[in-house]
């Protein structure tokens, strides 16, 4: 008799077992609705791992302006209209301002990243001692190296047309190096830009959706050995190479400072190292964290641009329209210009609404319940910012899925006339609530003066087939990476727009630009001072 209570017991126990784990995965009472779940892993292996942004913007479409998915046991909340971001990640983000965990980057950055840091005592730490770099009043101070270094563009695209892509990538990587450990990238082939550059790439791919196994959702990944757990390798190698790169250039910030030569925002943060407390490693992951973001998200817009601009002939023709009845052909813009050139700053606003450089946002986490509509988002989801769905929502844009910047002209945001756009400003690239990006004035500057500079300069289009004569149709939604919305590497038939500005470029970058770029051209390879000594006297 005992015997048989025994087994209807451990039967009963093992029904509620097998029904609890089959309810992992389920929605449960109160989230917003989202797609028909899978016992277990829920919407997990509905989740695309490239391009998660289109699939999120498909179930927007399908499921509202807030809609829910499960992963495992876990969470996501998706945000999709201005209303609901400016409510839950702007309004309520006393709340919604943590990071999730992420144990493999915490492999690489043991937390200590100013982005992807958990919002805590920590993460105010990082933003203080950022915001002496990136706010606006200094980043004033840094608009003479930023006009030298978009005039090196100018040059590197006259003299190498068909490397522009490369050009880019150095022009963005070394005013972000100059500023932070006061040193410049004189060339596509100097060594530690190279070495920078594809560490970045790196570390970008390890962090994208898919590349890793989610190990913070179900954690017994965590107990799988390192020999068979080669993403793990990964991370130890990726923290390997970044030690190896922010150290050497931490050191020579050291040796600069206690020289007295220190003009950098490095040498200003081991100056006040008594005031915020950081260790030297954590000061190394605070500049390398500010580098890679400001470095990469700046080329992948330009080469967005580019990109824009040779698809869109009748764009890129107004924009030289303006720049020519402003500017003329005797001289390069410079940023005083911005305020006369109304059509191209509405381009730089549609480029970045067409190719949103982070279509999802990076992954905010709440820490207590919060409601929006109606609908719980519990404590502990992982919220995203879906700003793909925004910026191309057909309620709010004319047909958002032409590039034209004309809409910019007509009311603030770029929306349909009539449409309250009240609430846009919170889902702009930069971010929004408590986590906005320090770097967004140092950023728009970038972007205005390379964008001006290469408009006044050259002509971009489409590379032409050898064999036909005819132009090549380029992919304007083809990416890479894995956080940044960058293209894949692709040509461009670039050409000085005349032989005059040909001039005015080459005297500004031998003359003009000269002084302020040697002044941190500080330790450069034998093969970089060559160059440089080359290219000034010719």
């Amino acid at each position: 008799m005992y015997a048989v209570e025994i087994a209807l017991a451990a039967a009963a126990a093992v029904l509620v077992v097998c029904y609890r784990i089959l309810r992992i995965g389920s929605r449960e009472n109160g989230l917003p609705p989202g797609p028909a779940t899978s016992p277990v892993f829920g919407n997990l292996l509905q989740i695309p791992t490239k391009d998660a942004y289109r699939r999120f913007t498909v179930w927007a479409k399908d499921f509202g302006d807030i809609y829910s998915l499960k992963v495992g046991p876990g969470t996501i909340v998706v945000l999709s209209s201005p209303a609901a971001i400016k409510e839950v990640l702007d309004k309520q983000s006393a709340y919604t301002s943590d990071r999730p965990p992420m144990a493999l980057a915490d492999l690489v950055i043991d937390g200590w990243s100013l982005f992807l840091c958990r919002y805590s005592d920590r993460w105010r730490q990082l933003r203080k001692a950022a915001q002496n770099l990136l706010a606006p009043t200094t980043v004033k101070q840094y608009l003479p190296l930023q006009e030298a270094e978009s005039t090196q563009l100018q040059f590197d695209i006259l003299v190498s047309p068909d490397k522009f892509y490369a050009h880019l990538n150095r022009f963005s990587n070394s005013f972000v190096l100059a500023i932070i450990f006061g040193k410049r990238s004189p060339r596509i082939e100097t060594p530690s830009a190279k070495a920078i550059s594809a560490v970045i790439v790196r570390w970008d791919e390890f962090l994208g959706p898919g590349a890793t196994p989610p190990v913070d959702i179900f954690p017994i990944l965590q107990w799988i050995p390192e020999r068979f757990a080669p993403w793990i390798k990964e991370a130890r190698e990726i923290r390997r190479l970044q030690t190896a790169m922010y150290s050497e250039l931490m050191d020579e910030c050291q040796q600069r400072t206690d020289a007295g030569d220190g003009n950098f925002f490095m040498a200003d943060v081991i100056r006040d190292q008594q005031t915020h407390g950081m260790t030297k490693d954590q000061m190394r992951h605070l500049a390398g964290a500010i580098y890679e973001a400001g470095s990469s998200t700046g080329s992948c817009f330009l080469q967005g641009l580019v990109l824009l601009l040779a698809t869109y002939p009748e764009v890129q023709a107004k924009a030289h329209a303006e720049i020519d009845r402003v500017i003329g052909e005797a001289r390069s813009p410079v940023y005083d210009d911005t305020e006369s050139l109304p059509y191209v700053r509405a381009l730089i606003q549609e480029a970045h609404r067409f190719r949103t450089l982070v279509p999802l946002s990076l992954a905010h986490r709440a820490t207590r319940d919060v409601h929006y509509n109606g609908y719980l988002i519990p404590e502990g989801a992982t919220l995203f910012g879906n700003i793909h769905a925004v910026f191309h929502d057909p309620e709010l844009f004319d047909d958002p899925e032409t590039f034209n910047p004309d809409r910019f002209l007509l009311t603030q945001h770029g929306t349909k006339p009539g449409v309250d756009d009240s609430n846009l400003r919170s889902t702009l690239i930069f971010g929004t609530g408590r986590r906005i990006c320090p770097g967004m004035h140092l950023a728009s500057v970038s972007a205005i003066l390379a964008t001006m500079k290469m408009l006044w300069a050259f002509e971009f289009r489409p590379p032409l087939d050898p064999a036909t004569g005819q132009a090549i149709k380029l992919d304007i939604h083809a990416n890479h990476g894995a956080v940044a919305f960058c293209p894949i590497p692709f040509k461009c038939d670039i050409r000085c727009r005349s032989p005059a500005r040909a001039e005015v470029i080459r005297n500004a970058f031998k003359v003009d630009a000269a002084s302020t770029l040697s002044a941190f051209e500080y330790n450069l390879s034998k093969e970089d001072q060559e160059w440089l000594e080359s290219v000034r006297a010719g």
